[in-house]
């Protein structure tokens, strides 16, 4: 039980955390994600082709042969 204990310990004595961070962490943590994920999918979205189908846009990355292949569409942003 005491190995536990110092092992929690060590993060709140390295980042001097206190209470009020803690009661911080939780929402601040929701609102990363909240923010977060659909911003992601709109710049994974913006750098993809549209195509017919579903998803409505390609792939920007795929794996074949051993060797990752990234394509990346900059049209999209060359009148900006």
């Amino acid at each position: 039980m005491s190995a536990l204990k110092s092992l929690l310990a060590w993060p709140v004595r390295r980042f001097n955390l206190t209470g009020g961070t803690a009661v911080v962490a939780g929402p601040f943590t929701w609102l990363v994600l909240f923010f977060l994920v659909p911003f992601v999918l709109v710049v994974k979205i913006s750098f993809a082709e549209l195509q017919l189908g579903i998803p409505p846009y390609t792939e920007l990355a795929s794996y074949a042969d051993g060797v990752v292949h990234i394509a990346l569409n900059l049209s999209h942003y060359a009148f900006l």
